[in-house]
C-alpha cells in the first residue's frame, strides 16, 4: 500500500473523484502553501522498459467558445490561446466549441479543459519499473536524460502494481500532460541555404 499524505507533510485536497465498482478514489491536491505537488523524476536507469509514442497529430493553437451575457442578452466570443502549440502549420488551427455557455466563467473553464484534453493526446507511453509506492494515477512524472524533446512532464493515466517472483513491479500508462508534447519530434528548423551570386563577365567582342 502507498504511504498516506500525512506522513509526507500537510496537504490541502483540491479535488476528489470517486468511481466504481470497484471503488476508486483519485485525489488531486496541492501542498499547504497552495503549490502543485512536485513531479516524480524518472531517468532511463530507473526503468526496466519504456515506450513513448507521439501520434502524428498537432495540438491546436487555441479554443474558441461562446457565452451568454445575462445582463445584456448578447453573445460573448471567447478565445483561449494554447501557449504550448508549435509555431506555424496545422498547430495554429483553432478548435471551435459550438456550445453556448451560460456564463463567461463557465465558457472559460470549458475551453481550458478542452485545451488540456487535446494537449494530453499529443503523447502516450508505457513505463515498467521496480515497485514504487509513490507512483499513482494522476501523478505528474518528469522524464529526464532521454531525448531533448522527449524529456519533460507527463501525466500518469493508469498505474498497475504487480507482485510476481517475490518482488513488486509497476506498469504505468501515461499521456502528454496538460501542456502536451506537440513540439516533440519536430527538430530544429533548418537554416536557410546560403546563396552566392557569381558574376561572369561577358566575353570580349
Amino acid at each position: 500500500m502507498g504511504k498516506g499524505l500525512s506522513t509526507r507533510g500537510t496537504y490541502a485536497v483540491e479535488e476528489i473523484e470517486l468511481s466504481g465498482p470497484p471503488v476508486t478514489i483519485v485525489i488531486r491536491g496541492k501542498s499547504a502553501e497552495g503549490k502543485p505537488l512536485a513531479p516524480i523524476v524518472l531517468r532511463p536507469e530507473d526503468l526496466m522498459r519504456y515506450r513513448l509514442t507521439f501520434p502524428d497529430r498537432s495540438s491546436v493553437g487555441g479554443v474558441r467558445t461562446r457565452a451568454h451575457d445575462a445582463k445584456t442578452g448578447r453573445k460573448i466570443d471567447l478565445y483561449i490561446p494554447n501557449p504550448d502549440a508549435p509555431d506555424g502549420g496545422p498547430a495554429q488551427a483553432t478548435h471551435t466549441d459550438r456550445h453556448m455557455h451560460a456564463s463567461l466563467s463557465a465558457a472559460r473553464a470549458a475551453a481550458k479543459a478542452k485545451l488540456q484534453d487535446m494537449n494530453r493526446s499529443t503523447a502516450e507511453g508505457e513505463l515498467e519499473l521496480m515497485g514504487r509506492a509513490d507512483i499513482s494515477a494522476e501523478k505528474a512524472l518528469r522524464l529526464q536524460c532521454f531525448k531533448a524533446q522527449a524529456d519533460g512532464d507527463y501525466l500518469a493515466e493508469t498505474v498497475t502494481h504487480i507482485y510476481a517472483n517475490k518482488s513488486w513491479l509497476v506498469n504505468v500508462s501515461l499521456n502528454g500532460g496538460n501542456s502536451g508534447k506537440a513540439k516533440a519530434g519536430q527538430g530544429k528548423p533548418k537554416k536557410a541555404a546560403k546563396v552566392t551570386n557569381l558574376v561572369i563577365p561577358a566575353p570580349p567582342k
